[in-house]
């Protein structure tokens, strides 16, 4: 996890990029412009492996749930995931991973969200950007970290 005295060191060590801007850009029909404002990501886990015990749903449903709820609560992406980097989480196949994605994929893109979906098979990411996903999160096969 991430904690505070995390970011100050970074912060530190990196003091002279802190000023540095950021281009702004279009994704998915939204403006994003992190010089101006902060955006938030909200994030759906169908893996039960997932460290992030409060992103994991186990259904098609509740993650197409999870998703209305993080848009309305102010997420600007969704971004969603089949399978847990942790280092000891079983592996998902790709045919698994497109299974339990595209159902997801296609409800939340078709309501006019912003999805993004992690992944490291090609297949699995041809399919989510022909589900609608506008963003892919292209996460390294191996090593397995965290």
């Amino acid at each position: 996890m991430l904690r505070l005295e995390d970011l100050a060191e970074l912060a530190a060590r990196h003091a002279e990029a802190l000023p540095a801007r950021v281009a702004a850009f279009d994704l998915g029909g939204r403006r994003f412009d992190g010089n101006a404002r902060s955006d938030l990501m909200g994030v759906i886990n169908l893996s039960a492996d997932s460290w992030y015990r409060e992103s994991v749903v186990l259904t098609a449903e509740a993650a197409i749930r999870r998703g209305h709820v993080l848009a309305a609560q102010g997420a600007a992406i969704l971004d969603i995931g089949a399978e847990s980097t942790l280092a000891h989480a079983a592996r998902v196949d790709d045919a698994a991973q497109t299974s339990q994605l595209l159902p997801v994929v296609r409800e939340l893109a078709a309501a006019g969200y912003v999805v993004s979906v992690e992944t490291y098979h090609p297949s699995v990411t041809r399919a989510c950007l022909e589900a609608g996903a506008k963003v892919l999160n292209l996460t390294e096969q191996c090593p397995r970290g965290g």
